[in-house]
């Protein structure tokens, strides 16, 4: 589906989750591709293709929180977050939906960085980030 909103474009695209959910690659001068809650999938990487923001939810810390096989869950390790931003070759990557370690608040962003070398930030609640 897609919606026009004078020069803005948004495209949704059906992703991998356990209840329909849908991603979204907002569009203007700049693109900005929102996950959705998903499961690693080619849709999500066409989708979030040549993006300048990816903006993925990595809700999974351990595959002993949701079921192993990506094609029947509906979220994402970091590992994962970060593997589809580097074949989709977008600009850059925030994490958000990830659960917070108060011990440890960068994890995400570490185990995101093994399949991910461009830049990476955790979100976070109340911060503004530009596209």
């Amino acid at each position: 589906m897609t919606l026009r909103f004078g020069e803005i474009t948004i495209r949704l695209r059906q992703v991998r989750h356990y209840i329909p959910s849908y991603s979204m690659r907002i569009e203007t001068d700049r693109t900005l591709v929102f996950s959705a809650d998903a499961s690693p999938s080619k849709e999500l990487v066409e989708h979030a293709t040549q993006a300048d923001v990816f903006l993925c939810e990595s809700a999974i810390r351990n595959l002993g929180e949701d079921e192993p096989d990506p094609a029947k869950r509906g979220h994402l390790l970091p590992e994962e977050a970060g593997a589809i931003a580097t074949r989709a070759g977008v600009g850059r990557l925030l994490i958000t939906h990830a659960p917070l370690d108060p011990a440890d608040p960068e994890r995400v962003v570490r185990e995101a960085r093994t399949q991910f070398s461009g830049p990476i930030e955790r979100v976070v609640d109340g911060k503004t980030y530009v596209v």
